[in-house]
């Protein structure tokens, strides 16, 4: 399903894309504002997924995962790991990661797909029309960024 999309598919696709325009031979500043956008989206990605270090010294016992955890961390069931109280589990990026840092991910995602969607649009009625086809998966991917509810984004966790 559509909603199921993880970062991996969304990473692979993206690099794909880059790699049939410049197998069609567009200009090469399209190319190069695509890879870094590319290198944007994998920034994000990776700034979303790390935790940072809890400085305190009062722990607690997690009694899902038997380990010793700082006071405020609550176990992830889909991670299968303790997480800060204050994050979200998404499934699109796989882990647990606040709203900030998750809204910056999406913001990414969603710039790439509008400008491949443009490009694309662009360069299947200035020079191959079977270009066209690049456009759904775009779209498709621009559909999973955006839920129908609350619940299929994310898991509290808890």
């Amino acid at each position: 399903m559509i909603t199921d999309m993880k970062h991996i598919t969304i990473t692979i696709y993206f690099a794909l894309s880059i790699g049939i325009l410049s197998y069609i031979g567009v200009d090469s500043l399209s190319l190069t504002t695509e890879a870094l956008l590319f290198l944007l989206l994998q920034y994000f990605y990776g700034t979303a997924t790390i935790v940072a270090a809890n400085p305190s010294k009062v722990v607690q016992m997690c009694p899902d995962c038997d380990l010793m955890t700082p006071q405020h961390y609550l176990h992830c069931q889909e991670c299968k790991k303790c997480m800060p109280a204050d994050t979200t589990h998404y499934h699109i990026l796989g882990t647990c990661t606040d709203k900030m840092r998750y809204g910056k991910y999406i913001f990414m995602v969603r710039l790439i797909a509008y400008s491949n969607i443009v490009l694309y649009t662009v360069v299947a009625t200035l020079m191959y029309p079977w270009m066209v086809v690049f456009v759904l998966p775009h779209v498709l991917i621009l559909k999973s960024t955006y839920p129908v509810a609350k619940e299929d984004i994310y898991v509290r966790v808890s």
